[in-house]
């Protein structure tokens, strides 16, 4: 519409995604998201797996590895899943259910930590269950 805030916020965002090291460092963060879920699902010995995309990652309870489509999806154990997704309501960290975690420019690896401590918490309390 030509809005003169919107314009100027939109460019400011363009010029900061133009040498790639937003999305570099998302990714990163991403993937150390996913290593982190399955150091904590080894650590419990928990039936599920994690897996990430850039700087999108997700887990996966009841399935031994990620799925390749949504027929190898269905196999898993949604209601862990959405029970897993409520407990971590209860600790401050939201995920929306049913859907992949994101992972912004703006996040760090003080944050992921933080999370992955919250994840654990709740796995290892068996919270999920």
């Amino acid at each position: 519409s030509g809005n003169v805030a919107v314009m100027a916020a939109g460019l400011a965002t363009l010029e900061l995604l133009a040498d790639g090291r937003m999305q570099t460092h998302a990714a990163a963060l991403g993937k150390r998201m996913s290593d982190g879920l399955a150091a904590i699902i080894s650590r419990h010995g928990e039936n599920a797996c994690a897996n990430n995309v850039g700087c999108i990652f997700q887990i996966y309870f009841g399935l031994e590895r990620p799925p390749r489509d949504h027929r190898e999806q269905s196999r898993g154990d949604s209601a862990r899943h959405k029970r897993f997704h409520l407990a971590l309501m209860t600790q401050g960290v939201f995920f929306k259910y049913g859907a992949e975690g994101r992972i912004s420019g703006a996040h760090t690896e003080a944050d992921i930590d933080e999370t992955l401590n919250r994840i654990e918490d709740v796995i290892r309390r068996g919270l999920h269950r």
